[in-house]
């Protein structure tokens, strides 16, 4: 799966020589001294709520078309903007370039995912960092697109940690593989009496009668179009 995410950075504080350490006599405490209360913990923060389903479907499809527009036309400077800080630490444009590359030269076009909606293989989850998880796939042929998406809350946006895209032949049920419809019923007064009921001979339906109207030609319906998805 082509894809990328962003790691975690991590800061560490300068080193410094240790001071010296003077002594001090001890002092004996006085009558009536109070001792010095712990310092209260700062309360966890609260993690934020799954977006409802409209919004769910405008953030993967910002960041679906994002990456689409910068496969198109080579410059991923807007998608890595719209990344979180350390995704844009960790994957500047020259690199997203190298990422989606092997996607880029597949010739997959993946604008007309805006006129689809995105379904979602597993519910959103968040994970033990807080990042919110959106797997899922477009009901598009004959290539599916299938994506993984992290988002990360930052001053109640959600900006774009991880991001993995691959397009993988559409399935297509084979022709006269549909199940027939079968009813489970069983006929009235059969489980009652035990006897078969013997069957209902079948009226003939009535001849139709013959109309002096001329019948219009029948008129060819096309094709509805669908916006592919797939190399070209």
């Amino acid at each position: 799966m082509l894809g990328v995410t962003s790691a975690g950075v991590e800061v560490q504080g300068q080193t410094q020589a240790p001071a010296k350490t003077v002594k001090k006599k001890a002092t004996q405490p006085t009558d009536k001294t109070a001792a010095p209360k712990p310092a209260a913990k700062a309360p966890p923060a609260e993690r934020p709520q799954v977006p409802d389903e409209t919004r769910l479907t405008l953030l993967i499809q910002s960041y679906l078309i994002a990456l689409s527009q910068a496969n198109l036309t080579g410059n991923y400077s807007v998608l890595h903007a719209l990344g979180a800080p350390s995704f844009q630490q960790n994957n500047p444009p020259d690199k997203l370039a190298q990422v989606f590359g092997a996607l880029r030269s597949q010739n997959i076009d993946l604008t007309p995912l805006i006129l689809f909606k995105p379904i979602l293989d597993k519910p959103p989850a968040f994970d033990d960092q807080g990042l919110l998880h959106l797997i899922g796939h477009y009901d598009t042929a004959p290539q599916q697109v299938q994506f993984d998406l992290t988002l990360q809350p930052i001053s109640g946006v959600w900006r774009l940690f991880g991001l993995s895209v691959k397009a993988v032949p559409a399935k297509t049920a084979p022709a006269g593989t549909a199940p027939e419809a079968q009813s489970n019923a069983e006929p009235a007064g059969a489980a009652d009496s035990g006897n078969p009921v013997p069957p209902v001979p079948a009226r003939k339906p009535p001849k139709p009668k013959k109309s002096t109207a001329t019948k219009a030609a029948p008129v060819a319906k096309e094709p509805p179009i669908r916006p592919a998805i797939g190399g070209h």
